[in-house]
């Protein structure tokens, strides 16, 4: 789920001359062509480098494709609503009037920014208030349809006191962007001294996302008073003090503020630790949760697990587990196998510089992940340390269902990496992180000997994954990893497609070049199936 603003998509600005040719073709793509464009005075379009190379709402209308338009961004210069409208060449309010009617956008991206600097000390506030409003009045009568709202305002810091309390008063003037068909809210950047959202009428929410520095203050009031209607929020960096009131009724840790219909959860790490006063609600408050993904520690893990009518529910789970919930995940009695029956997707972790974060930990958790959903399809296990990997694997029953199966940054040795693969047939993609063998020497290639012997100690074993994501090698140089890359290819026949990282910790082209050249060793000419197997460089954005 995005908590970072978007920004409009650099591309030409004009459909190609040959696209007037044919009515058909040119129907057709300017719904996809013309679906974005950025506003914003001419003044502030001078200062925003970044935009200008963008779609402009005045080539969307010199097109005469409003109609197509479907997301607005909007550029505002705050200083620019302090200024006396009825002298300037060109207003917010006129921009948007100038437009027409646009019925099909949906979504808006507000930008605030600070590029000017009027030249007296003195700001009207009434002046502000009217030229917001003029604003708000002539975009709604224009885009009456929009559904999403995106804030993303500016630090004030360093802004001398009179302009920053202008500043601030158009800040805290921006839950008037939220109207009664407004079903999704995301707020970026806000600080917490804005006063927002303490009376906007709120009943159709259903999504809200505070980013950074917006999880804090009033501005999560918009959550409590949208309890009712949330079908979806997203907090980034939220406080644990902060994350306790949207869940307790007035701040009594006895009672329960329940989201009803709430069933995508999604929170980023928590900005400070949570103290010992941190008391769980006598009930589940989100009882028809579907998905939750918690980068850290999840204050209500234990709770979720128990519930027997939540945890059917449960569809998508990324979370870490510290030392409570490791205790609630190994107990039998508590979380029996396949006690997630609905569970499609899961994404584990130990907590990370925590007591938890031992090898031990590692090898017992591997299997008891998998015995938590017998339908889950994809699985996450990432960043782990194992003592005793072959152990951990002989306990582990795989479903029938698995198709993906990441354990980046758990690192394998070749040997480890063919058991996995043998043992979960039915995967269609294993993302997997190389380290070389214990013990070994040097850092070129392993001699013919060696790779004889892997051969024929492997001669039996069968796997049918055929698609390897390397998400790291850790070799002594990239060609001894490219060799146990081919190596692995040419163990297990199934794979046909090997992706490599750009960088982690060598640079992909490299490691690509490392293995055209180990396929060339005389070693690999009796093994006409590398020939079928493409490696490609994969990148991590």
């Amino acid at each position: 789920m995005e908590c970072y603003p978007r920004k409009p998509a650099r591309r030409p600005v004009h459909l190609l001359p040959a696209m007037g040719v044919c009515r058909a073709w040119r129907c057709a793509v300017q719904a996809l062509f013309y679906r974005d464009a950025y506003l914003c005075t001419e003044g502030l379009a001078a200062k925003t480098d970044p935009y200008n190379a963008v779609m402009r709402v005045e080539d969307v209308a010199a097109s005469g494709c409003q109609q197509h338009l479907r997301t607005l961004y909007v550029g505002i210069d705050v200083m620019h609503f302090s200024q006396p409208w009825d002298e300037l060449p060109q207003t917010l309010a006129s921009a948007v009037r100038a437009l027409g009617r646009l019925p099909a956008v949906r979504s808006g991206l507000f930008a605030f920014c600070i590029a000017s600097a009027p030249a007296d000390k003195a700001f009207s506030r009434r002046r502000i208030a009217d030229n917001f409003d003029a604003f708000l009045g002539a975009l709604y009568e224009a885009a009456p349809n929009m559904r999403r709202v995106d804030i993303h305002t500016e630090t004030r810091l360093q802004l001398a006191a009179p302009m920053r309390s202008a500043v601030n008063q158009v800040y805290n003037a921006t839950h008037k962007f939220i109207r009664a068909q407004t079903t999704y809210v995301s707020l970026y950047h806000l600080g917490s001294e804005d006063y927002l959202f303490t009376a906007p009428p709120v009943d159709t929410l259903r999504s809200i996302v505070l980013s950074p520095w917006a999880a804090v203050g009033e501005s999560l009031e918009l959550v409590r008073r949208s309890a009712e209607s949330l079908e979806r929020l997203h907090l980034e960096q939220p406080k644990h003090a902060a994350f306790s009131s949207l869940i307790t009724e007035g701040g009594d840790p006895g009672r329960t503020r329940v989201y009803p219909r709430l069933k995508h959860l999604y929170i980023g790490w928590f900005s400070d630790s949570r103290g010992a006063d941190f008391a769980l609600p006598p009930e589940n408050p989100f009882p028809r949760l579907e998905t939750l993904a918690c980068k850290g520690s999840y204050p209500l893990g234990a709770l979720l697990l128990l519930q027997d009518d939540a945890r059917a529910r449960i569809r998508h789970l990324g979370m870490q587990a510290d030392g409570a919930l490791l205790k609630v995940l190994h107990s039998s009695s508590a979380v029996e196998e396949g006690a997630l029956a609905s569970l499609d997707y899961i994404a584990l972790r130990l907590a990370s510089h925590s007591a938890a974060d031992t090898p031990a930990n590692a090898d017992r958790l591997f299997p008891r992940v998998f015995a938590l959903g017998r339908r889950v399809r994809t699985v996450c296990f990432r960043h782990m340390q194992f003592r005793r990997f072959a152990k951990a694997l002989e306990a582990t029953r795989f479903p029938d269902t698995l198709r993906r199966l990441d354990l980046g940054f758990s690192f394998l040795t070749i040997d480890q990496a063919i058991a996995l693969l043998c043992a979960c047939p039915g995967a269609v993609k294993v993302g997997l992180s190389l380290k070389d063998v214990a013990g070994a020497r040097g850092r070129g290639m392993p001699a013919p000997g060696v790779i004889a012997k892997y051969r024929e100690t492997y001669r039996s074993h069968r796997a049918a994954v055929p698609h390897i994501g390397l998400v790291a090698l850790v070799f002594p140089s990239p060609r001894r990893g490219a060799e146990f890359v081919v190596l692995l290819a040419d163990i297990l026949r199934c794979i046909t497609r090997v992706t490599i990282p750009a960088d982690c910790p060598y640079s992909g082209p490299s490691v690509l070049k490392e293995i055209h050249a180990a396929r060339r060793r005389p070693e690999y000419r009796d093994s006409p199936h590398l020939d079928g197997v493409r490696f490609a460089i994969e990148s991590c954005w």
